[in-house]
């Protein structure tokens, strides 16, 4: 994937003081991107501290059941899938978060 990615742009535990569960590397992913809402960015992860991380950053926290079960993910994320394929994006989010008019 590295070469469909804009460097500037990938964040890791690298580049901030803490790692998850803290929100640091999703509100670094924030303030590169210019997104000033965190209520506008989707996060999709599948561990607990990844949705820890992303819900203290203030984002919606899609869990994906990869490597843990649904019902360890649920407590901590907005929405739990078992497959990206179940992702629908115009029903993640209210039409004027996503859509501004």
């Amino acid at each position: 994937l590295a070469p469909l990615l804009d460097p500037d742009l990938v964040v890791s535990a690298v580049y901030v003081d803490k790692g998850k569960p803290a929100p640091d590397v999703y509100l670094e992913a924030l303030r590169r991107t210019g997104c000033a809402n965190p209520a506008r960015a989707l996060v999709i992860e599948d561990t607990v501290n990844g949705l820890m991380a992303a819900k203290a950053a203030g984002v919606f926290a899609v869990g994906v059941t990869n490597s843990l079960p649904r019902e360890v993910l649920r407590p901590h994320a907005d929405r739990v899938v078992s497959h990206l394929l179940e992702l629908d994006l115009a029903t993640l989010v209210p039409d004027h978060i996503c859509c501004p008019k």
